[in-house]
């Protein structure tokens, strides 16, 4: 049986591990590879979750041995739960590579689940731009211009990704770290993403169409709002059922995170035209 391994560096000094076992197991993990950059990472590093990923035969109900209280997500592609302590399992369900690369984000992102459910990180739909080792997230819906601004910025600013961000609490201190683009494999344009690049985290500014460039600030309540919402967009990824005692907790957790990182972190909006310079009022607030 063919048997792979991937290992992720999480803000912190800890590390997230995927265990693919079987033919379409090891196919996803030859597809993950070519959107992250690998990581050799230390073997003594602390495991803050780690993933099974096996291929199995799609059974009428749950899987044999499984409960209703552990599922994450059951359907005729794959199907996964949450395991005691830090694991979670997922099994295949789906051989051909056209069932396969929706799953990919899937794979990856449960592996953020125990971390998640501890109030430890949130995964949220933005762009990360970052300048030595501070960086800021840019958020909205598709189609706000995301993936402009992180193309428009010049050095010495990086944009390390466009599309989703794990954004961690290490310590009452928030970090960011990019996620890749699944859906450039649609595209044919695929870049590697450098998960293991995390920055301290300066603010988070949702995007406003504009003839001008400036940051508004916004009342708490909002600021809130607007973390949440970068998780709630992704939370199609999540949910094994709209009301299922999974994303629940899921749920609470993530609007808990939300709720502490405001505190700690601006949280504004950048009015944005398409010439301007708007990484200057960036660069007064970091």
């Amino acid at each position: 049986m063919e048997v792979g391994r991937l290992e992720m560096l999480l803000a912190g000094g800890t590390k997230a591990v995927w265990n693919f076992s079987g033919r379409a197991a090891c196919s996803c993990l030859e597809l993950i590879r070519k959107a992250i950059v690998p990581e050799t990472l230390p073997a003594s590093l602390p495991v803050a979750a780690e993933v099974s990923v096996a291929d199995a035969s799609r059974t009428p109900g749950f899987p044999p041995g499984w409960r209703r209280g552990e599922l994450i997500r059951l359907s005729r592609e794959v199907s996964a739960r949450q395991l005691p302590g830090n694991a979670v399992e997922i099994l295949l369900h789906g051989t051909g590579s056209d069932a396969l690369l929706p799953l990919l984000p899937r794979i990856v992102w449960y592996g953020f689940l125990p971390k998640l459910l501890r109030r430890e990180l949130i995964v949220a739909h933005g762009a990360l731009l970052a300048m030595g080792e501070r960086g800021v997230v840019v958020c909205g819906p598709s189609g706000a211009g995301k993936s402009t601004c992180a193309r428009r910025i010049p050095p010495p600013w990086r944009a390390l990704c466009d599309d989703a961000v794990l954004i961690s609490n290490v310590g009452g201190a928030y970090f960011a770290q990019p996620l890749p683009t699944w859906s450039r494999f649609v595209s044919g344009e695929l870049h590697p993403v450098r998960i293991g690049e995390t920055v301290r985290l300066s603010g988070i500014y949702r995007l406003c169409h504009s003839d001008r460039e400036r940051v508004n600030g916004l009342p708490p309540a909002e600021q809130v709002q607007i973390l949440y919402r970068q998780f709630y967009d992704l939370n199609h990824m999540w949910r094994a059922g709209r009301r299922n005692s999974f994303w629940r907790s899921l749920n609470e957790a993530a609007v808990d995170f939300a709720f502490g990182a405001v505190r700690k972190v601006p949280v504004g909006e950048l009015e944005c035209s398409l010439t301007g310079e708007f990484w200057k009022e960036l660069e007064v607030l970091s």
